[in-house]
């Protein structure tokens, strides 16, 4: 038993002794070149542009309904939706603040801890509506505007719906009681709008 402890005092506890120090001479080196390294606030308040949201969440939310459909992103932000129930131009906005402004106005203005002017989404959605309804021209194309869920505004428009973030997937997979169109009508209508 006397030589167990003398054989830890001798090896082992100068060997535990050298692996802490290895372990905080390398920690110290780890916080010593993070110090070094000049870190801007950039890098940690990067400004994110809340005029653009990418519709990523709502395309691949869709994507997964077994329903049969097809769905043709536009831009960043808008894309064409068609199912069994009917053929839907989705624009997402992922503002946040406070929206002001009217359906015949231009630009909107967003407050929220600044102000922020964007350009009204109804314009672009209905640019993007005539050219469909150009190249399909007898079927019903509704449009809608899905805004996030830390948006408020009494912003109303006549042939657009608002639909908030929370309920659009509901709201656009069962548009309808009925359907309305089939696979073949819904691949019809996707081969009439390749650019």
């Amino acid at each position: 038993m006397i030589i167990i402890k003398k054989m830890f005092w001798i090896y082992t506890l100068p060997f535990l002794f050298l692996i802490g120090y290895i372990l905080v001479a390398f920690i110290f080196k780890v916080i010593k070149e993070v110090i070094k390294k000049e870190v801007s606030l950039e890098d940690f308040t990067k400004e994110v542009d809340v005029r653009y949201a990418r519709c990523d969440t709502v395309y691949n939310s869709l994507e997964k309904l077994n329903n049969y459909h097809k769905i043709v992103l536009l831009t960043n932000d808008t894309m064409l939706f068609m199912n069994e129930y009917s053929i839907s131009l989705i624009t997402v906005k992922n503002y946040i603040g406070t929206i002001k402004g009217n359906e015949d106005d231009k630009i909107l203005t967003i407050k929220s801890e600044e102000e922020l002017e964007v350009e009204n989404p109804k314009s672009l959605l209905n640019k993007v509506y005539d050219k469909i309804k150009e190249k399909i021209p007898n079927y019903e194309v509704k449009k809608y505007l899905i805004l996030g869920t830390v948006c408020i505004t009494n912003l109303k428009y006549k042939d657009i719906k608002i639909l908030r973030m929370n309920n659009y997937y509901y709201y656009i997979n069962k548009l309808g009681i009925k359907k309305i169109y089939t696979k073949e009508i819904i691949d019809k209508v996707f081969d009439g709008l390749k650019w």
